[in-house]
């Protein structure tokens, strides 16, 4: 539910917080996808270290596990909301 409010609010990140916006991009075009992976360019250091190990695993490689991208997204995006780091002009 999250994510489909996300979808249509016009989000704007504070100074610091346009990766999370990019990594949220990624997983609102990707949420139709079947895969369970997606590959991309994201940083995910917003995310804490034990959630960026079960989203791209050990590897250094670019490739996201989709579902679980969607479930920290969800967490790290109600956290930004709540500190201001993102917000709805």
């Amino acid at each position: 539910m999250l994510l489909d409010l996300a979808e249509v609010l016009p989000l704007k990140a504070m100074p610091g917080a346009d990766n999370l916006l990019e990594a949220l991009d990624l997983v609102l075009n990707c949420r139709s996808y079947r895969e369970e992976s997606v590959q991309a360019q994201i940083d995910t250091s917003f995310l804490p270290r034990q959630w960026r190990t079960r989203v791209r695993g050990e590897s250094t490689s670019e490739l996201y596990h989709r579902r679980n991208l969607e479930i920290v997204m969800c967490f790290a995006l109600a956290k930004a909301l709540k500190s201001g780091d993102i917000e709805d002009p």
